[in-house]
Order: C-alpha cells, then structure tokens, then sequence
C-alpha cells in the first residue's frame, strides 16, 4: 500500500509540473517563440534579408480558373527585405524564362510585368503593402499596434498546440497561428475570415548566422490538398542592400 500511494504521489507531482510548464498567456508564447528562432536581441539586429526559392504550383479543385484546372507552374523567386520598410521580389517563370517584379520602396509601391509595363500605385493605396516589407512573423508580434489573442490549446492534424489569433494593424483579414508546444517554433498559419480556407505549413528550420528560419512552405486548401510548395534554397541576413535597389525603374 506504501509504495502504490508514493507512486500516486510521484504520477501527481509529475502532472502538476508538466501543467506548470504549459504556457497560459500570449506574453507566454510569443517569448517561447523568440527565444526559440534565437532570441529577441539576434533577431533585432537583422536589417536586411535576402533569399531565393523555387515555388511550385499544384493542381487541386481550388486551384481553377472559369472551371478549367491549371497546370503545374514553378518560380524562381527572388526576394530582398531593408528595414525599416523595403521590400523587392522577383518572379521568374521557368516555362518562359519572363520576370516580374513587386517592389515596396518605403513610400509607395511599384510593379513591372513580364513584357516591362510599370505601375505605380498611389501612396494611399501602397500603405497595405507596407506589410510585406516584415522580414519575419516576429516583427509582427513585436508590432505594438497588433492585435494578439491566446486562444489555449488546440488540435491540428492529431497533434495540440499553442495558438494565437493575430490582427495586424491595417490587415484585411485575422490569422490564427499554431505554435509547437516542444519547440516553440510557428507550424501553421490560417486565414481567419477568408472565403477560401487554407493552410499554410512551415517545416524545415535551419539557422542562419544564429537564427532559426523556416525553408519549406506549403499551402494546403480546407481539404488538406497540396496548392503550392515554396523551397528556400538560400537565406542570407545582414548584407549590403543598396537602397537604390528599391528604386522606381526609370522608363527607356
């Protein structure tokens, strides 16, 4: 009887510190995650980012256009990330070897098309895109106008995690993030309030000069089929950008 009772009392101190350790507010969360990909200070001293990566295209029943199905396509994708708030990325088509370009240089926003047409958008109507300029979620969390919201444990694909519903200032849509109760590190992220559910997953965690980033993306439509998949074949962080990279293209 002594040993089952010093037994149940082992079992109970184990449950109690296992629950002791389970995050219970979004303060909570967020700092397991920074700690997770590096830590705040590694992550603030990040002011430019540069990578390249191959996304494919997937056919699925969400992926149609006037009821036919699109082929597979790939891209090359090159992206350049300046803080506090430029972005460049470059699409390149392999079928036809054609580029485009979407650029945010901090004031206003400017696309170029594959046969060289420029557009350049009013700075009322870039002021959305100046989102995209973050170089990771991080800086989203770290945002003080985002709105966070510790929504508790929850199940994704028979595994719990942490989640939070973030709203960005400016955001169109919510999104509901779902952190690894292990590693702390994002797994998926999912639209909130967007005709067309879908999941976005993010595998493949290496570091780069002492932080974590994750080097596959893939997209799955509410029934959990394959839309796209996005290979990072190489992240580089703090290297010279020139801020005339940014620059509006001048016409010939």
């Amino acid at each position: 009887m002594m040993l089952t009772n010093k037994f149940v009392a082992i079992i109970l101190n184990l449950l109690l510190i296992s629950n002791s350790t389970l995050c219970q507010t979004k303060e909570e969360v967020i700092e397991r995650y920074l700690n997770a990909i590096g830590g705040l200070k590694k992550w603030k001293s990040i002011e430019t980012r540069m990578d390249e990566s191959i996304s494919t295209q997937t056919p699925s029943k969400n992926n149609r256009i006037f009821g036919i199905q699109r082929d597979d396509t790939t891209s090359v994708i090159i992206s350049k990330y300046k803080r506090p708030d430029k972005v460049y990325i470059q699409f390149l088509k392999g079928a036809d070897s054609s580029s485009s370009i979407m650029c945010y240089n901090g004031e206003v926003l400017w696309t170029q098309g594959k046969n060289g047409e420029l557009n350049v958008q009013s700075k009322k109507d870039s002021e959305y895109f100046r989102q995209v300029s973050m170089i990771g979620l991080a800086d989203v969390l770290l945002e003080k106008d985002t709105e966070i919201e510790y929504s508790g444990v929850e199940k994704l694909k028979e595994k719990e995690f942490y989640v939070l519903r973030i709203r960005r200032a400016g955001w169109l849509l919510s999104q509901k993030s779902y952190f690894d109760m292990e590693t702390g590190l994002l797994f998926c992220s999912v639209s909130i309030g967007s005709d067309t559910k879908r999941y976005t997953l993010f595998k493949n965690y290496r570091e780069v000069n002492g932080v974590l980033f994750y080097h596959l993306e893939e997209v799955y439509d509410s029934d959990w089929n394959l839309e796209s998949k996005t290979v990072f074949k190489g992240i580089k962080i703090n290297i010279p950008i020139a801020d005339s990279e940014f620059n509006i293209p001048v016409a010939k």
